[in-house]
């Protein structure tokens, strides 16, 4: 795939970002034609995403197809950065954060970094993290309704973490992904940061 060669990165996170753009709308896929962006200029003006029912919709089908390898659960003073963006103030000292090895058919394939507010995540079990995807222990276990998500995807390079996490050069392209999730009232729920190889 020429996306892959130019980016040099594997097809898999090429498939991968094209079936989330595609689950959001900012892409239309026609059978025998090819892959489009979309005209909608509202869409592409916005990056917020209501979401309806269950999440099988959204993310389910590609995470489905992606295992755990490992899972490191702590508590931690948040970055500025990730302070600024789940709108903490200045009472909250710590947050959750969730660092996980994904992999797809057994090859490494992502590492993820997720802050969640110490009342949603002290809720979630490490063994959890190892049977089923996170936003769905979110919703099914423990009862939280996603209803916005607010996204990015860029291309980055990989720091030394992420590059002995993912067992592959540092400096390489990789595709990074970031979804700040929200709950009923905008009640921010998670930080989600995703490198893929």
């Amino acid at each position: 795939m020429a996306l892959a060669e130019r980016f040099k990165v594997n097809r898999v996170t090429i498939h991968q970002a094209f079936s989330e753009l595609i689950q959001e709308g900012f892409l239309i896929s026609k059978r025998g034609e090819g892959t489009f962006v979309t005209d909608n200029e509202n869409l592409i003006n916005s990056f917020s995403l209501e979401f309806t029912g269950v999440m099988n919709s959204l993310f389910f089908h590609q995470i489905s197809k992606v295992t755990t390898k490992s899972v490191v659960i702590t508590r931690v003073e948040p970055p500025k950065l990730v302070k600024s963006k789940l709108e903490l103030n200045s009472e909250d000292k710590e947050v959750v954060q969730i660092k996980r090895i994904r992999l797809s058919r057994d090859k490494l394939f992502a590492y993820t970094i997720n802050h969640l507010p110490l009342d949603i995540g002290t809720r979630i079990a490490e063994k959890e993290l190892y049977e089923k995807p996170l936003l769905q222990i979110l919703e099914q276990n423990l009862g939280i309704r996603l209803t916005e998500t607010v996204q990015m995807i860029q291309a980055t390079f990989a720091d030394q973490e992420i590059a002995e996490n993912l067992d592959m050069p540092s400096g390489l392209p990789i595709l990074f992904v970031e979804r700040i999730m929200y709950g009923n009232k905008h009640k921010l729920v998670d930080l989600f940061q995703s490198f893929y190889q």
